[in-house]
């Protein structure tokens, strides 16, 4: 990532710039380095505001508000959510809104604002839901029954512990089901690949034995036509010779 961030200053490319930033910052994030994430987060947010790339805008405020949930500084972290949030709603991106409704309920989680949390949450899970979007589905099940059992209310953590559970198995057996397609799949084209060069080989081998008569039958024919001119020189050369001594018997 540094590397192509030099590469892109050197050929003032903003939007590469920005990507590599950006890039640099998550890898600084999983590594635990926040203040080295934040600073690459910061530089790739002020080319994107530059730039006015509101898609690159909304994702970098996401992540720094993702830094500092997992520092402790809710609140700052709430401020980024709700700014990526309001770039998302201009936008009418379903699926980013609901991104930023689910950080923002697991953020209010974490300040015991249950009832705000559960709002935010919800909306997620709504358009999530129109979207067919599973996987953000299952990560707000998992989310409202975390805020529920915080709550106390250990009914409803079990029930959307077990939506979780039940989404979660689904989602493992179509995957188990996509790569076995995608195995089989995977088979049947080297087969087929396999048969055809199969295929090309057997041609190639008949065009070779078609070919190799062809010559055989003009080799054949040649050594008959040379057998022939030879027989008819012997022929000639006996006639010449008779007709010789019928000269000198005369």
């Amino acid at each position: 990532y540094l590397i192509t961030l030099k590469k892109c200053e050197q050929l003032a490319d903003k939007r590469g710039m920005s990507k590599a930033s950006f890039g640099a910052g998550i890898i600084h994030r999983m590594n635990g380095e926040y203040n080295k994430a934040l600073e690459y987060y910061f530089k790739s947010m002020k080319i994107d505001e530059s730039i006015g790339d509101t898609v690159g805008i909304a994702h970098t405020y996401t992540s720094i508000g993702i830094v500092y949930s997992i520092t402790g500084l809710f609140d700052k972290a709430l401020n980024y959510y709700s700014k990526s949030l309001e770039v998302a709603l201009k936008s009418g991106d379903k699926k980013e809104i609901a991104l930023c409704k689910i950080n923002l309920g697991c953020t209010y989680i974490d300040l015991s604002l249950f009832d705000t949390a559960e709002i935010n949450l919800k909306e997620a899970l709504r358009l999530f839901s129109e979207i067919g979007h599973k996987n953000g589905v299952k990560e707000v099940y998992s989310s409202l029954s975390m805020m529920y059992e915080k709550k106390g209310d250990f009914e409803n953590s079990l029930k959307f512990h077990k939506l979780y559970s039940d989404l979660k198995d689904e989602l493992l057996s179509e995957s188990s089901a996509n790569q076995i397609l995608e195995m089989t799949a995977k088979y049947d084209s080297e087969k087929k690949i396999i048969e055809n060069k199969s295929l090309t080989q057997k041609n190639k081998i008949q065009a070779l034995t078609i070919s190799n008569s062809r010559y055989m039958i003009i080799g054949l024919a040649v050594f008959v036509l040379l057998i022939v001119g030879f027989g008819y020189l012997i022929f000639k050369k006996n006639k010449f010779k008779a007709q010789q001594l019928n000269m000198q018997f005369e």
